[in-house]
């Protein structure tokens, strides 16, 4: 049996313009791709225990659903960049960066 589950994020929670690109065009949707510098936008532990989505990381619970785990900033109200993360059994653990971005919407 497959099990759905559908995560809504706010762009401010998971920091996301540190992961992507945006181009603007007149009367055109916005279009992101990938920053090339940067670790992917969303990706999955190698067990699919944890996922992280931008600077938010989830790790699955007892009913097999993921939960939002803290993120540590050294400013209240800012999100980190994280590069790397890991899961294995109760323990997460995750790489972050001091990143400066500076763009505007």
């Amino acid at each position: 049996m497959l099990k759905n589950q559908t995560l809504l994020v706010q762009d401010n929670s998971v920091n996301w313009l540190q992961y992507v690109e945006y181009e603007r065009k007149a009367s055109e949707p916005l279009v992101f791709t990938q920053r090339k510098d940067r670790a992917v936008a969303v990706d999955f532990s190698q067990d699919c225990e944890s996922l992280r989505i931008g600077a938010q990381v989830y790790v699955r619970n007892n009913e097999g659903e993921y939960a939002t785990i803290p993120t540590l900033c050294k400013k209240q109200g800012e999100r980190p960049y994280i590069e790397e993360f890991a899961s294995r059994g109760t323990l997460s653990s995750y790489l972050q960066a001091d990143v400066v971005l500076s763009t505007e919407i």
